[in-house]
C-alpha cells in the first residue's frame, strides 16, 4: 500500500472502520479499508459507513467536506486560507475544484449536532458549495487519475486531525452565522416519543454512557438533545434518564444535569429540512 494511501486512511478513519470507495460518483457498499483499490479508486466517502453509501449508514461523524467551484484554483486556495478554515486535507479534484477535508480528533456524538455544525461552517464559507451538507459525501482520493479529464487528483496537503477546540474557536468567531432555529415537532406537547430516539442513543444508555469513546459530557448532551427533539420536556428528560445515570467521583450529578440541560436547550438551535 502506498504511503499516501496509508496516511489518507489514518487521517480520515479509525482502525477497523468500514469505508465506501469507488471509481465513479454512484452509490457503493462499504468494505474493509485494506480492500481499497489504489489504481481505480477516485472517491472515498468522508465518514465511515457500514452498508450502502447513504446518510443512515454513517457510523461516526467526524469529517466535513468543503469545495468552491465558482472561482479559479488559486482563488479557491486563497479564499479558504483567508477565512482561517482549519482544514486537515486538500486534494486537487482533477477538474475545476480543490477538495478540503476537516477531520476532527473526536467524533461528534449525533447527526443532529453534526448537521448543525456543518451548516454553521457553510454559512461562514458563503462562497463554498452549499450542497455538501450530508455526512456520506465523497472526497477525492489522492494520486488517482480522474477518468473524465485524465488528470491526476494531486495531493496538496495531508495534515492532522483538527481538535474540537480549534473548530469551536473558529466557529465562535462568527456567532452571527449560527444556523437559524426551527420549531421542533412535538416540542413540549406532553407526547414524548421514545421510539423516535435514535439507536445510537438507546445503545449508549443500554451499554453505559461511560463506555463510549465520545466523552461523557458530549454524549449526555447529545442524548438530551435527542430527547428534546422527540417531544420530551426538560423535567421528563431528566426523569427518564435518571435511571441510566451512575454518579462517579469525577462526574457528579450536578455536572450531568448541566450536560443534559445544555443538550436539551441546544435542540432549539438545530436546523432541519422538515
Amino acid at each position: 500500500m502506498k504511503q499516501d494511501t496509508k496516511d489518507f486512511l489514518n487521517l480520515f478513519f479509525n482502525e477497523g472502520e468500514q469505508i465506501c470507495f469507488s471509481s465513479n460518483k454512484y452509490a457503493y457498499p462499504s468494505e474493509d479499508q485494506g480492500n481499497i483499490d489504489e489504481d481505480s479508486t477516485t472517491l472515498v466517502a468522508i465518514n465511515p459507513i457500514e452498508g450502502q453509501r447513504n446518510d443512515l449508514n454513517v457510523t461516526s461523524f467526524r469529517t466535513f467536506l468543503v469545495e468552491c467551484d465558482d472561482m479559479s484554483l488559486p482563488h479557491q486556495m486563497a479564499y479558504i486560507k483567508n477565512t482561517g478554515f482549519p482544514y486537515s486535507y486538500c486534494c486537487y479534484s482533477g477538474g475545476k475544484s480543490l477538495h478540503f477535508g476537516l477531520v476532527l480528533d473526536h467524533d461528534i456524538p449525533s447527526d443532529h449536532i453534526y448537521r448543525h455544525t456543518y451548516l454553521w461552517i457553510l454559512n461562514i464559507l458563503e462562497k463554498a458549495d452549499q450542497n455538501t451538507k450530508n455526512p456520506s459525501r465523497s472526497i477525492r482520493f489522492p494520486g488517482a487519475i480522474r477518468p473524465e479529464s485524465g488528470k491526476e487528483q494531486k495531493l496538496i496537503h495531508m495534515g492532522e486531525r483538527t481538535s474540537l477546540k480549534d473548530l469551536s474557536s473558529w466557529l465562535n468567531k462568527h456567532p452571527h452565522k449560527t444556523p437559524k432555529p426551527f420549531v421542533k415537532k412535538n416540542r413540549n406537547t406532553g407526547e414524548p416519543n421514545v421510539q423516535g430516539v435514535q439507536m445510537w442513543a438507546k445503545t449508549a444508555l443500554k451499554e453505559g454512557v461511560h463506555n463510549t469513546d465520545k466523552g461523557r459530557n458530549q454524549t449526555w448532551m447529545a442524548i438530551g438533545c435527542e430527547m428534546a427533539l422527540n417531544g420530551f420536556g426538560l423535567d421528563d428528560t431528566v426523569g427518564y434518564l435518571e435511571g441510566y445515570f451512575e454518579e462517579q467521583s469525577d462526574f457528579r450529578r450536578s455536572e450531568w444535569i448541566v450536560a443534559i440541560t445544555s443538550g436539551w436547550n441546544y435542540a432549539d438551535r438545530i436546523t432541519t429540512k422538515d
